[in-house]
């Protein structure tokens, strides 16, 4: 085996003199490539160099496989091809514009983008395959487009099965975004039908990095013990959301933020119960050095967050919050003023013409949904990153005032139920936790209304709780009048849901055929 491994070897490999020699000028017939996955800006002087070079691909957000690219192409001989396995972020964020500039004015063949499938066993890369030729642009290419749901294993089958022919129009230096091809029609739509997020007055901001949340986050008791030693305590303790506190029209839970954000440029010492507070983490953790053990470096005081937080009115403000990572995408309106940690992202409105209630409609809609899922990065585990660089691509529809205002009726709505559901089930969960002295509750339990009230019964009795035969008719009647109050609730909430999915499908001008394609 090895002798046969020397005689290819002998055959197709060769040392970069011969290769290179002057008699091959006229390129390559084939670059064939897995470029190195090396951020830029790591790269110190190296890449001040390849500025300088003038490559038509380099940013200074990017990564060294866009150079790669661009050399390897210039290798070519006319009509040569380059094929090359890559990440795929390149299609879809900012620093990727110059490689996709670069790339739609090349013959592209073949695109293969592979979703959140993982090829590569050393890390979590998720890749995509292009093949081009050295020629004038096609009318057409083949794309493909994949992800662990859809792939079962055997690759060219799956290829082969899911790969269809797509306009080269598609391609220029905004976003790529390839989806399977009945999904294409229907975003294709939402394109013609919608304007950019970031083309409308709204601000798009992230979520409080602290840098040290053990000491930042607090809960509600030992919110009131620092008021109770400091009443001016209570000027920088807010409630706070995690991303994963968010639901579609609603907020599961909260804590508390101490927010001593640079901007507000604090003196702690006005501030006795917060400065030992957090002097009681020890002040080598706390502080902003990048010593080991310490927060990073930063400009800041050791007091204060990690970010400066110079947007830190916008909270205050009527918002949308959701989560930065998810596999449901939810969205929910706020006018509490509630805080939002650095696994979330706020939007606000710059002015009046921007309904947060409309938008947040459209958002949870199932056409939005899918919208994400196609062009917002794939994780693992399902999920997608929404962050600003690809959302704010996300198209609104045009409304007119008739229009708007029945969907910000129906978020209202929506909001409401919501609520009104989430109270009726934590009452009677609260119940339950009094009556049996129960702690921490078993999934099951805290979704009894999901429940027929024996099955209700047999999981109190796997806590060895047995209601006595005199309480049994009292709890079978409560039990039922409860499940009727969140199933009659849970109905009007998949009702509105639906009532709002169609007014988008028509605000977006989809068919009936295509509808049925989404649902």
């Amino acid at each position: 085996e090895i002798k046969e491994i020397e005689k290819l070897k002998k055959e197709f490999l060769t040392t970069p003199e011969h290769a290179f020699r002057t008699e091959y000028k006229g390129g390559f017939d084939v670059v064939i490539g897995n470029p190195p996955y090396v951020q830029l800006q790591s790269i110190g002087e190296m890449s001040d160099i390849l500025k300088k070079s003038g490559y038509e691909t380099f940013d200074k957000g990017a990564d060294l496989y866009c150079i790669f690219t661009e050399r390897g192409f210039k290798l070519l001989k006319p009509g040569g091809l380059q094929s090359f396995i890559m990440p795929n972020k390149w299609m879809l964020v900012e620093y990727g514009k110059p490689l996709r500039k670069f790339l739609a004015k090349t013959g592209l063949r073949q695109i293969l983008n592979f979703g959140d499938i993982q090829f590569f066993n050393e890390a979590t890369t998720y890749v995509c395959i292009f093949v081009t030729q050295n020629s004038k642009p096609f009318d057409n290419l083949e794309v493909l487009s994949l992800n662990r749901k859809t792939y079962h294993g055997d690759f060219f089958t799956e290829v082969k099965k899911n790969i269809y022919e797509y306009s080269s129009s598609n391609f220029g230096d905004a976003e790529w975004s390839i989806q399977p091809f009945n999904d294409s029609i229907k975003l294709e739509r939402m394109k013609l039908n919608g304007i950019k997020l970031k083309y409308l007055p709204i601000s798009i901001n992230y979520g409080i990095k602290t840098g040290y949340n053990d000491a930042f986050y607090i809960d509600e008791e030992t919110r009131n013990n620092l008021i109770a030693n400091d009443a001016k305590s209570d000027e920088l303790i807010k409630p706070m959301v995690r991303g994963r506190d968010i639901s579609a029209y609603g907020i599961t839970g909260f804590e508390y933020l101490i927010g001593t954000f640079p901007a507000l440029k604090l003196e702690i010492d006005h501030y006795p119960a917060i400065r030992n507070h957090l002097l009681s983490f020890g002040y080598d953790r706390i502080k902003q050095t990048g010593e080991k053990g310490a927060r990073k470096k930063t400009n800041n005081n050791w007091f204060e967050t990690q970010d400066s937080i110079n947007y830190y009115k916008e909270f205050s403000k009527p918002k949308i919050i959701y989560p930065n990572m998810t596999s449901v995408f939810p969205f929910t309106y706020d006018e509490s003023g509630f805080l939002s940690n650095d696994k979330s992202f706020i939007l606000t409105s710059n002015d009046d013409s921007i309904s947060l209630l409309f938008l947040t409609a459209i958002f949870n809609s199932l056409l939005a949904k899918l919208w994400i899922w196609y062009n917002c990065p794939e994780l693992q585990g399902g999920t997608r990153e929404i962050r600003k660089v690809y959302f704010e691509h996300f198209p609104v529809p045009k409304a007119g005032g008739e229009q708007t205002t029945q969907l910000e009726n129906y978020a209202s709505k929506r909001t409401r139920c919501t609520n009104d559901l989430q109270n009726s089930t934590a009452k009677f969960t609260r119940t339950i936790q009094r009556k049996f002295n129960i702690e921490n509750l078993p999934v099951k339990l805290q979704n009894w209304h999901l429940l027929s009230y024996p099955e209700f019964i047999k999981e109190l009795a796997k806590k060895k709780i047995k209601v006595s035969l005199s309480e049994e008719a009292e709890w079978e009647e409560y039990f039922n009048e409860q499940k009727s109050k969140a199933q009659t609730l849970k109905s009007e909430i998949e009702k509105t849901d639906k009532e709002i999915d169609r007014m988008v499908y028509e605000l977006y001008g989809l068919t009936e055929e295509e509808i049925k394609i989404v649902e």
